[in-house]
């Protein structure tokens, strides 16, 4: 399975910002970074997403928990020591010439 056929966008347009979700992707599938308020999120991080989350983000926060959840691969989230683990995937892939 590759990693880009986990990810079901289409059932959360609408429902979590396009810059979010294209973060999410992009970082799940080629880990990149991501801003302060996802990275809190993907590190199970409650109050630092709140304390960074904008009106839009903070009213969807719900279903962007929901889309990390379901879609993404549970290797890239869950804690601080996870979200960082899969970054340095991208600059291991990079330092060997491959892409993820």
């Amino acid at each position: 399975i590759e990693v880009g056929d986990l990810y079901d966008r289409g059932r959360y347009e609408g429902r979590v910002a396009s810059h979010l979700l294209d973060g999410l992707i992009l970082y799940g599938k080629h880990c990149y970074p991501v801003g302060g308020f996802l990275t809190a999120v993907l590190s199970n991080d409650l109050a630092g997403a709140m304390s960074r989350a904008d009106k839009t983000s903070r009213s969807q926060l719900f279903d962007i928990v929901q889309f990390v959840y379901n879609e993404m691969p549970s290797q890239c989230w869950g804690s601080r020591d996870k979200v960082r683990s899969w970054i340095d995937r991208r600059f291991q892939s990079d330092d060997e010439g491959g892409e993820w």
